[in-house]
């Protein structure tokens, strides 16, 4: 289990705008005993949940505080492209950096297991993900493996926006 403060360190180069109200939260790999308070979260942030099962988690890390899931998201991995989904923040915990952090750490560990480009689909975070550097897609020009998610065909409405990044996987040498 990692501390947000080394993620600080790790991800942020402005360390002073990020977590400062919550040092006492962890980022960690979800497992299936998490499975119950990562659905009241995205549930509660109007997000699906209906494709979602404990075998999932396999990709997904949360930021805890206490026994509270504060914030959550996670990657489907589709052969060397990844869906990002499920990216939520608890409303009384927003704005402290907990969402940003996790989709960096998501970032690195798609990197790390040879993610070529992610996508994601929104309909009301595409600034947030813009800043990020992901970038308004054609949902038209959307790859077979990402339309054939639940997420793209089913659960996401037309009207939410793709959003694309290329990352360099990273090498062990």
């Amino acid at each position: 289990m990692l501390k947000i403060k080394d993620f600080e360190r790790k991800l942020v180069v402005n360390t002073e705008c990020f977590f400062s109200d919550v040092t006492s939260a962890s980022m960690q790999y979800l497992k299936a005993n998490d499975f119950p308070a990562l659905v009241r979260l995205l549930e509660a942030s109007v997000l699906p949940t209906d494709d979602l099962n404990p075998a999932d988690l396999a990709h997904f890390l949360g930021v805890y505080e206490g026994d509270v899931l504060l914030a959550a998201g996670g990657l489907q991995i589709l052969g060397n492209s990844a869906l990002l989904r499920s990216v939520a923040t608890l409303s009384s915990a927003r704005h402290r950096g907990l969402a940003t952090g996790i989709v960096k750490e998501l970032e690195i560990h798609a990197q790390r297991i040879g993610i070529e480009e992610i996508y994601l689909l929104t309909e009301t975070a595409g600034a947030f993900f813009q800043d990020l550097g992901y970038e308004v897609e054609s949902r038209n020009g959307a790859p077979s493996a990402i339309t054939k998610t639940a997420q793209f065909s089913e659960l996401c409405s037309q009207s939410a926006a793709l959003l694309h990044k290329c990352i360099s996987p990273l090498n062990d040498s």
